[in-house]
């Protein structure tokens, strides 16, 4: 019995979340309401900890221009189609600042 009920537990948990992810044919994962043909990837960016070691290099005396184009410490996944970027919960985002999009 408890064999039976523990699939029907997992898949209520799953539409309870409301955040599964799209399987389509070519494997690749699309975030719910995201259009399918994009792909998911790293995108390392400038952001808070890329800020935070600027700061403190600055303050050992390196100079602040070397810092942006080397330190791009801050990464998130998004799910990439042309040009937009999706977060990997569907919602549509701004590129982040000096996001390299491999």
């Amino acid at each position: 019995p408890q064999q039976q009920m523990m699939p029907q537990q997992q898949m209520m948990m799953q539409q309870q979340s409301g955040m599964v992810m799209q399987q389509p044919m070519g494997g690749e994962r699309v975030p719910p309401g995201c259009p399918p043909g994009g792909r998911v990837v790293m995108v390392k960016y400038w952001g808070t900890t890329s800020w935070i070691i600027c700061l403190v290099a600055s303050a050992v005396g390196a100079p602040p221009c070397i810092c942006q184009p080397l330190c791009l410490c801050d990464q998130a996944e998004y799910y990439v189609l042309g040009n937009e970027l999706y977060s990997l919960s569907g919602a549509k985002e701004t590129k982040p600042c000096c996001a390299q999009i491999p």
